[in-house]
């Protein structure tokens, strides 16, 4: 039995509301809070840190729509959370300040146990700053035995380091939300194509379109419109790559190894993937905005990984490659559930998409 949300008519599984509505509603309701109250949140969450890390708690909820929606980790956070040794929540670190970064750092140098240096790294990671880097880069020189190389734990706070040690940042520090516009002139999401998969032989799609020469879009430092082709049957079991170029035209990079897959998307799933119209948000909004739910697609700021972060390596530089968007395919496809990510290679204009 399919019900529909309450608010907006989407499909669902349950009755009640979509994601979507739930998210409008608590960002109406975090937004609305007044100074005095924001202040009393603070001040609780602090009092309350080891709380904090647990997801059943209601101040790991109240934590995530701080940073969600008002774009704000208070330093109070990150001092309590320091000084009780709370490092489940990583995200608590971020951009924290190098004295905090400092005693991280300590933490992490006399602590044994493998868990705790993880935990640690994680929330070095999400501050970034000089000192992280400088930590990450000496602890891969030395070969320190990890589950992980340090480049790749810097991953989790949205950066790696090359072979010098020269920081690279991989997100983007803005964030839009992708949002549904049925009164838009176009879509940003979902074109049909004429040409067929080469492994497959299903209709490709541009599955994103970006005109980055819109002035709220100069972030992404690209003078020319990204587009980013794929299979909608083929991507959701393999990496795909297409290249761009700067007039809108894009081309999916086949691999001659790849063995080829059945075909099982049929013309209406196609045709109810394009039937949405897509846009970005007028304003921009916290780069956390969706990385801790799930139905959001944004261009920009962090992901919401389904299981492990995962930044391709470019197939022409072999640089690690920049995340620049997610889109949910049950926001295109009803009861699809898995998230399409989207990530770029600036100088070669190569953009990987993977599933989770």
């Amino acid at each position: 039995m399919y019900y529909h949300c309450l608010q907006c008519g989407k499909p669902l599984y349950f009755p009640g509301i979509c994601s979507d509505c739930q998210a409008i509603q608590k960002k109406q309701h975090t937004s609305a809070l007044t100074q005095a109250q924001v202040k009393a949140k603070i001040k609780y969450l602090s009092e309350h840190i080891t709380e904090i890390a647990s997801q059943k708690e209601q101040g790991n909820k109240d934590f995530w729509n701080f940073i969600s929606f008002r774009g704000m980790c208070p330093p109070e956070l990150q001092e309590s959370a320091l000084a009780n040794a709370v490092y489940l929540l990583p995200e608590l670190y971020y951009k924290a300040s190098s004295t905090i970064c400092e005693s991280l750092i300590l933490s992490l140098m006399k602590t044994e146990d493998i868990y705790n240096k993880e935990q640690l790294l994680y929330c070095i990671a999400m501050i970034g700053d000089k000192k992280a880097v400088e930590t990450f880069y000496k602890l891969q020189q030395n070969k320190v035995k990890l589950c992980l190389l340090p480049s790749e734990y810097a991953q989790y706070g949205g950066w790696t380091f090359d072979d010098t040690g020269k920081k690279q940042e991989l997100i983007y520090s803005t964030c839009y939300h992708i949002i549904e516009d049925n009164n838009a002139k176009d879509s940003m999401i979902g074109h049909i194509r004429k040409d067929l998969c080469a492994y497959c032989g299903c209709q490709l799609i541009d599955i994103l379109t970006v005109d980055a020469r819109e002035e709220k879009l100069s972030f992404l430092g690209i003078d020319g419109i990204i587009t980013a082709t794929c299979c909608p049957e083929c991507v959701c079991y393999e990496t795909m790559f297409s290249q761009f170029t700067l007039d809108g035209k894009s081309n999916i990079l086949f691999d001659d190894d790849c063995d080829n897959l059945e075909n099982t998307t049929d013309s209406e799933l196609l045709q109810q993937l394009q039937s949405h119209k897509f846009v970005l948000s007028k304003k921009n909004v916290p780069i956390f905005y969706a990385a801790n739910r799930k139905g959001i697609n944004t261009i920009g700021g962090f992901a919401n990984w389904g299981k492990n972060w995962y930044y391709t390596t470019c197939p022409h530089c072999g640089k690690t490659m920049k995340y620049l968007a997610q889109i949910q395919w049950n926001t295109l496809i009803s009861f699809f559930e898995e998230t399409l990510y989207i990530e770029i290679c600036p100088h070669c204009q190569i953009i990987s998409m993977h599933c989770q």
